[in-house]
């Protein structure tokens, strides 16, 4: 089975969740949150609570942009899990770097 045929089978034609979609975005989690803190420890950002606290609107804004697209308020595969999450990722980090480069 070529890589195309496996991604379409798994990832696009496949709705929803299935052992195969699961482990990659678990490996891709494992991956990302390892990037995540390296990235964090070379800028020297100190992780707690004062953190936590500023991290925590983007967590709500994710999950409540899910919601609008269960809803279907919104429609489009970037609202859909696991690409809202990544989205939301992107916008919270470079507000982190803007906020640190001012």
């Amino acid at each position: 089975m070529a890589l195309q045929d496996w991604f379409y089978r798994y990832f696009i034609e496949t709705y929803g969740y299935n052992p195969v979609n699961t482990t990659v975005y678990a490996i891709v989690l494992i991956a990302f949150v390892y990037a995540i803190f390296k990235t964090l420890e070379r800028l020297n950002v100190k992780m707690d609570k004062r953190l936590a606290l500023s991290v925590s609107p983007f967590v709500v804004l994710g999950s409540s942009i899910r919601v609008l697209e269960d809803s279907r308020f919104l429609s489009g595969y970037v609202f859909m899990t696991p690409w809202i999450y990544f989205l939301t990722f992107g916008i919270t980090f470079l507000v982190l770097l803007i906020s640190l480069a001012i």
